[in-house]
């Protein structure tokens, strides 16, 4: 057995919501290993850390103009996790893994012990980052700051994102990964959501004119954009407002 390495590039999540979104520090960034932030769990150590390279996008800084700067962007941040206790058969297939292929019967064991520890990092690395997000929003107002869902059914997609690469002892660098298909979802919308031919002509009398969309409908429409793409705080809170509009809950004083 041995300790794997697991490097990730992860880009911060935020909303086009200001000129440049980004985790915003000021006049300094936590550069170093004493800045960094440590976790371990289940047999993972895992370490978030910067250094300038974190800053660059449409220039690259030094780290003696960090003082010199008001407002120091971070685009993305690094994450090292530590494996411990890996399995020398799964080390070796993790290594030579073939991602054009899909794994043949006699490797799905060793895939799917592969595809666990990938869920576990995963996990621990997005409920990590996502804790320092969520504070840095919330305590310090910077509400262009989004998270990442936490979707093991999106591994692969995540472990390309994040550049994803590993090493063991001293060998060499290489593409880690689980397999290398996400599964795909499809939802059937209702067909009472589709336009029928006998309400166009009170949609283009709509659009011709001035009035405005019902609120509770649109707000309803808005929480289930909302819920889709994974904010469900955001959109309970938009749902309990339309319910409010259409008089279905009310609030005692």
């Amino acid at each position: 057995m041995a300790d794997l390495l697991v490097h990730l590039e992860i880009p911060i999540p935020t909303e086009p919501l200001v000129g440049a979104p980004a985790l915003t520090f000021a006049r300094w960034l936590p550069i170093g290993d004493n800045q960094a932030i440590n976790v371990e769990w289940d047999s993972i150590a895992l370490k978030l850390w910067f250094d300038i390279t974190a800053t660059w996008w449409a220039s690259q800084r030094k780290e003696e103009d960090l003082p010199h700067m008001v407002n120091v962007l971070a685009h993305r941040v690094f994450a090292d996790a530590v494996v411990c206790d890996v399995p020398d058969d799964l080390l070796q297939y993790m290594a030579q893994r073939d991602f054009t292929r899909s794994p043949t019967p006699e490797e799905q064991p060793l895939q799917q012990r592969y595809d666990e520890i990938a869920e576990r990092l995963l996990v621990l690395v997005l409920q990590t980052l996502n804790r320092l997000l969520s504070y840095v929003r919330s305590r310090k107002g910077q509400y262009w700051l989004s998270e990442y869902p936490i979707d093991s059914g999106r591994m692969s997609s995540y472990y390309v994102h994040f550049k994803a690469q590993a090493r063991s002892g001293n060998g060499p660098w290489f593409r880690f990964g689980p397999s290398s298909i996400d599964p795909r979802h499809i939802e059937l919308v209702p067909e009472e959501r589709y336009v029928r031919r006998d309400e166009w002509d009170e949609i283009r009398t709509f659009v011709r004119g001035v009035a405005r969309t019902p609120l509770a409908r649109t707000l309803l429409a808005g929480a289930e954009a909302l819920a889709a793409s994974g904010q469900s705080r955001s959109a309970l809170t938009e749902a309990v407002t339309a319910l409010v509009q259409l008089g279905k809950i009310n609030f005692l004083v």
